[in-house]
């Protein structure tokens, strides 16, 4: 009897100790599992700062590129396109504005639209056009001297390829990108608007290669020239340029007039080329 009392109290005190080693297990999961999770909210956090939305800056040229500039000087030192847009007297190319727009919102209307032009121009005079041109955007703008105005005259255009005016354009997106890099300490969107008009191409070939933009888009104004480099994206309207917008940055633009076919005529030669 005494045996069996002292095996029962033996097997007590081991079940007892069993069950407290057990609630020590469980503890140390418990405190295991509230770390892991302390750390997953930590990392959630880091990755919403990361999240954050990137300024966008754009650089774009001005004739052939913001509007059709091919009647507008008369020795067509600027521009080639002559086409009209048939769209309830809009000066530029359709859903362009639309386009200025939404950047300067997306940045809080704290960056402005940076205009690269080779030709000279009168900042305030063409400054107060351009921010019009483009509905209420502030812009900088950054000009060229005669001499690469000159070189893009039609009898010139063989002998020169425009190399000047593209490497005036390079050298001033450069130093502007050095400072834009400088000023923000989170990664920017950099992107070239141009033509195929006059060295734009090249312009972009250079900045793509050098790591200088994000993405390149060119008008396609010359219907004979070929694809200068495949990483460029050439489009025929603003619509183009929209769509890719949003299916590789997911920045959704509204067009209230991209329905409206009769707007678009002008670039059907286009259309029927990139096809």
């Amino acid at each position: 009897m005494i045996e069996n009392f002292f095996d029962t109290k033996i097997k007590k005190i081991k079940i007892k100790s069993t069950k407290g080693g057990n609630f020590m297990k469980n503890k140390k999961i418990t405190n295991t599992k509230s770390r892991k999770r302390n750390s997953r909210n930590k990392s959630r956090k880091s990755n919403f700062n990361l999240t954050k939305p990137k300024s966008i800056y754009l650089f774009t040229d001005v004739d052939d590129t913001i509007y059709p500039s091919g009647k507008r000087h008369s020795f067509t030192i600027a521009g080639i396109d002559k086409r009209n847009i048939n769209c309830d007297k809009l000066e530029t190319y359709p859903c362009l504005k639309e386009l200025h727009q939404k950047v300067r919102d997306l940045n809080n209307n704290q960056i402005k639209t940076q205009i690269v032009s080779a030709k000279p121009c009168k900042s305030n005079k063409s400054k107060k056009i351009l921010q019009k041109l483009l509905g209420d955007v502030d812009v900088d703008i950054y000009c060229g001297k005669v001499l690469s105005s000159i070189f893009a005259l039609p009898g010139l255009r063989s002998i020169e390829k425009y190399k000047r005016i593209a490497n005036k354009k390079i050298c001033i997106i450069k130093k502007a990108v050095n400072i834009i890099k400088e000023k923000h300490n989170n990664p920017v969107l950099i992107f070239w608007i141009g033509d195929n008009g006059q060295g734009d191409e090249k312009v972009a070939k250079v900045l793509l290669d050098e790591g200088i933009i994000d993405d390149a888009f060119i008008h396609k104004v010359d219907q004979k020239k070929e694809i200068f480099d495949n990483r460029i994206n050439y489009f025929c309207t603003y619509k183009d340029v929209i769509k890719y917008l949003y299916k590789k940055h997911k920045i959704k633009i509204d067009c209230s007039i991209s329905n409206n076919i009769k707007c678009f005529e002008y670039a059907n030669d286009c259309k029927s080329n990139m096809n």
